[in-house]
């Protein structure tokens, strides 16, 4: 296993973690994680991609913290309901990105569905990658 691997498994367990206290008829949770290497998408490509994908999607950003080898952007719509959470994380020679919709009126809705998709799109076309790589 390399460095993005760990990294993505922990990305998997914190998100498992922050969102096992709640009941699974709370919420919707929709996520995406991928790596590539940095020489096709950067860190800051990766923050602006999200950035651009989510403002697309009509999101606001509320949050964005750049910590060196760490971005966190969280975004959401204009009314409540929703949020987007991402991360884009430098891991050796890789761009790591964890993009994590969650829709609180409950699960089966397809905005945040929705919003994940665009964003992991953005990213990959970013990266220079399709859908099937």
């Amino acid at each position: 296993m390399d460095r993005a691997d760990s990294v993505r498994m922990a990305a998997g367990f914190v998100l498992y973690a922050a969102m096992a206290p709640l009941a699974a008829s709370d919420f919707g949770l929709e996520y995406d994680i991928d790596r590539v290497p940095a020489t096709q998408l950067s860190l800051a490509d990766c923050a602006l991609a999200i950035r651009r994908a989510s403002a697309a999607a009509g999101y606001s950003t509320r949050t964005e913290q750049d910590q060196g080898r760490l971005v966190l952007h969280v975004a959401g719509p204009q009314g409540d309901g929703e949020a987007l959470v991402s991360y884009c994380i430098q891991a050796g020679t890789r761009t790591v990105w964890v993009v994590q919709g969650l829709d609180y009126s409950g699960p089966g809705r397809s905005g945040a569905a929705d919003v994940v998709k665009a964003v992991a799109a953005e990213l990959r076309g970013a990266a220079g990658r399709s859908e099937a790589d």
